[in-house]
């Protein structure tokens, strides 16, 4: 926990994951990737959790910019 000063990190942590909602998916898409990929956070999970088809987005840092590393789709499906 010495990355954690009072209410602020002061390290990257390894990951965050957003859980993306329609209020919010162009802030997530946009000012908190930008902001998390400035402050050097690797790996940046985006998961939509929309019940016909949920995604999920996952972003890796290369070369301090993200770049796409996988798209999943469908990979929760209800059987009942």
């Amino acid at each position: 926990m010495d990355q954690v000063g009072g209410a602020k990190f002061t390290e990257p942590p390894l990951l965050v994951v957003e859980i993306r909602s329609p209020s919010t998916a162009l802030i997530d898409l946009n000012r908190k990737k930008a902001a998390y990929e400035r402050f050097g956070v690797p790996s940046y999970w985006i998961l939509n959790p929309d019940p016909p088809e949920p995604e999920l987005t996952v972003f890796g840092l290369r070369d301090g910019h993200y770049a796409l590393v996988a798209t999943t789709f469908s990979w929760c499906r209800r059987s009942w």
